[in-house]
């Protein structure tokens, strides 16, 4: 069986199943923190969505991506404000996520930060599934190439408008997600295109 066709079996089945879909804008790519969080259901009916206070200042080069800046934030609930309504949106549900490792980061070290116990949740990466999907080999490292929202979004023919802010790449995602489930009328994903970095602010 080729990955198109396992990984559209797969997406069809997380759709069917109790999922979240879940991002996060950081305040950079060294001990990322949490400055915005969203997460929405199958249906992209929001469960969250916030600014987040984080406990260190957001760096120059995530403002520049996504454009959330320290004065935006000096009103934002702080995280343990939020945590209730973030355990109330995830519990018991397979958080998919584009990305897993860096926002499973983020929400780890901004937990910490304020001082409360871990709270472990069960995730599932869509870029990886992505890039099975995709399937451009990574002649140096083996495997499949991680390809970023943006090119996944565009493979599918979703408008990547509002990219790099928390709720539009949820719903992104969400496209993703039904787009490798064969249920977006669009071309299939375009091959041999450069890969970027994984990491995200």
């Amino acid at each position: 069986m080729n990955e198109i066709l396992n990984q559209e079996i797969y997406a069809k089945l997380l759709l069917a199943s109790d999922i979240v879909i879940l991002d996060t804008e950081t305040t950079g790519l060294e001990d990322p923190e949490v400055c915005e969080i969203t997460v929405i259901d199958s249906q992209g009916n929001v469960l969250l969505d916030s600014l987040v206070k984080p406990s260190k200042p957001v760096s120059v080069q995530a403002k520049l991506i996504h454009g959330i800046t320290s004065e935006m934030l000096s009103t934002a609930p702080t995280w343990p404000e939020i945590h209730e309504d973030f355990i109330k949106a995830t519990v018991g549900k397979t958080v998919l996520i584009y990305n897993a490792e860096f926002d499973e980061k983020a929400i780890d070290n901004t937990i910490k930060a304020a001082g409360l116990d871990s709270y472990p949740f069960r995730s599932e990466c869509v870029m990886e599934m992505f890039a099975a999907y995709n399937g451009e080999e990574n002649e140096y490292w083996g495997g499949y190439k991680w390809k970023n929202l943006v090119f996944a979004a565009n493979s599918f023919g979703i408008n990547p408008d509002g990219a790099h802010r928390a709720k539009s790449d949820c719903l992104m995602t969400l496209g993703v997600l039904k787009g490798m489930a064969g249920e977006l009328d669009t071309p299939e994903p375009e091959k041999k295109v450069k890969s970027r970095n994984r990491n995200k602010p």
